[in-house]
């Protein structure tokens, strides 16, 4: 068979294999023709990102199959996904594919959400196995059972102490209050390779992290509060760290300049601090620690009996030579810059709230260019056209509506929806929901169908249930009040082919002790679903078909 992919040289279609998901390519590439299948099994730099492929329970089996074949030529591992029952699902089945004999040499780096003790323990045993693993990203790690920040120290000290070819470690951890990572003596006597490290959400000893890391390049870390009580002992930091970032609680500037004393390397510094004193918000006093720093960002919150001037942040130093600015928000709304320039965007602002009762000023409005969520309170019509009229939103990805619309949506409303180019969310309540029925949305991979009891329709009729599949025929994930679908048989067993997650929720019910949840039983003998994982909790059914 001759094609124009099969005449390429082999690094091009290897580099055009790197943007095509591994289930595209075992099961369709793989057997085009001899010189396509015998590239495919020497390429060796496989992507598994859970969040974009294989998400389909069936696709998902078929990858766990290959695993034996695959180990030696996997590049990188990702399950970070905002879905933590069905993430989970998918984190237990892979690592439990995983045998003492699949030797993953290639692997780089590996990404993880959603973390607890059990899942850890699942991971730890195989972690001899990533022989040349080089980077690690675990977020949101927290155990419900046990305390989370002894989870934390024993994720750390595995990690580092484990996988002796890791240079990068993001740890991400929640509800640990104001605990610390805590490294046995024994581990003190240690030292690693690692070259960049990030720790959030729980604090570390910064003395400590020096003694055993002193390789280290870059640190962006929240300090314990005792971290500065021996003001005599100096902190031998790396001499190759470049980059470093604080969080604190409080922080003094006689503590800045005992805390950079020793890092000659350091270029880029970024400050992170709840309670400062006066000299931190003089730019002078800045000057003599800023000689060689090439970028330096901080974030203060000042109290409201302290003065601000930002005329010390104004100076040939900070603007010229430097070429840095100093913004200082106060209220709600108003910014004031070194520079004495109104700022034209908000890059960081990616989250749109709208409210024609609280309306925006248009000078705000105009600076929302970044935003990818648009949320809007009420008045559909006139909001939309009014925001329109002043940025573009070409950028959202995500629209909600937060309250019931009173007002009959006219076609404008729809017209705009239809022609956000990268729309692909959608959270409606029903009665907004079936304006959009007369159109297809091939480009919406996620709805959420909103309940509310004081809307005019309380729930989908069998032929909304079809106009529902006719106009959303790519839908991935679908999530819906279980009030809000009186004929679930029907939604079932009429739903798109494309569809791999489905959430019911049950908050209606919260205070009926005679509730009937959706079970796995009812939907084996009432629907044609065949070959799904179903979990539960207290509130929500989740389906991964």
């Amino acid at each position: 068979m001759s094609d124009y992919l099969s005449i390429l040289p082999t690094k091009l279609i290897e580099y055009i294999f790197d943007y095509l998901s591994i289930f595209d390519i075992l099961s369709s590439i793989y057997f085009v023709n001899k010189r396509l299948y015998s590239i495919c099994l020497i390429y060796s730099h496989f992507r598994l990102d859970f969040n974009c492929i294989a998400k389909k329970k069936k696709q998902f089996e078929f990858i766990c199959n290959q695993l034996p074949n695959l180990a030696s030529r996997i590049f990188s591992l990702d399950f970070e996904d905002d879905d933590n029952r069905i993430t989970n699902a998918k984190f237990n089945r892979f690592f439990s594919s995983i045998t003492m004999n699949n030797i993953f040499s290639n692997l780089y780096s590996v990404t993880l959400n959603n973390i607890d003790s059990k899942m850890w323990n699942l991971i730890r045993t195989r972690l001899s196995l990533f022989i040349s693993l080089k980077s690690i990203t675990m977020n949101s790690i927290c155990d419900l059972k046990k305390s989370t920040p002894i989870l934390v120290s024993l994720i750390f000290h595995d990690i580092l102490f484990t996988v002796k070819s890791l240079k990068h470690l993001y740890l991400h951890a929640l509800c640990c209050g104001n605990e610390i990572i805590t490294i046995s003596s024994s581990s003190l006597i240690q030292t690693l390779t690692i070259e960049s490290l990030t720790v959030k959400g729980i604090a570390i000893n910064l003395r400590e992290i020096f003694s055993i890391a002193p390789m280290l390049r870059q640190l962006d870390t929240e300090l314990i509060k005792t971290q500065f009580n021996d003001m005599n002992m100096i902190f031998q930091s790396s001499i190759y760290l470049q980059k470093l970032s604080i969080t604190s609680g409080s922080m003094t500037m006689f503590k800045i300049k005992h805390l950079l004393s020793s890092m000659i390397c350091l270029t880029h510094l970024s400050l992170d601090v709840y309670v400062v004193d006066n000299n931190m918000i003089n730019g002078n006093a800045w000057i003599p620690l800023m000689t060689r720093i090439v970028i330096f960002q901080f974030i203060f919150k000042i109290s409201n009996d302290i003065n601000i001037d930002l005329d010390s942040f104004r100076t040939q130093f900070w603007l010229e030579e430097k070429k840095w600015y100093c913004p200082y928000v106060y209220g709600k709304k108003t910014l004031i810059e070194s520079t004495g320039l109104e700022p034209t965007t908000y890059p960081y602002a990616k989250n749109l709230f709208f409210n024609t009762e609280l309306s925006m000023p248009e000078i705000y409005l105009r600076r929302m260019t970044y935003a990818d969520t648009l949320i809007i309170e009420n008045n559909f019509n006139n909001s939309l056209e009014y925001i329109t009229s002043f940025i573009d939103l070409s950028r959202i990805t995500n629209f909600i509506q937060r309250g019931l619309e009173t007002k009959v949506l006219n076609n404008k409303f729809v017209e705009i929806l239809y022609n956000l180019p990268h729309l692909r969310s959608l959270g409606l309540y029903f009665s907004t929901l079936i304006s959009l029925f007369d159109r297809h949305w091939p480009r919406i991979i996620n709805l959420n169908m909103n309940f509310d009891p004081d809307d005019q329709i309380e729930s989908l009729s069998s032929k909304q249930i079809d106009a529902l599949w006719f106009s959303f025929t790519q839908l991935e994930q679908l999530s819906f009040d279980c009030r809000s679908v009186r004929n679930l048989s029907k939604l079932f067993n009429t739903m798109t082919m494309t569809l791999s997650n489905i959430c019911i929720c049950h908050y209606g019910y919260r205070n009926n002790l005679n509730r009937q949840m959706v079970t796995r039983q009812w939907l084996e003998q009432n629907t044609e679903l065949r070959h799904f994982e179903y979990f539960q909790n207290d509130e929500k059914v989740y389906i991964w078909l």
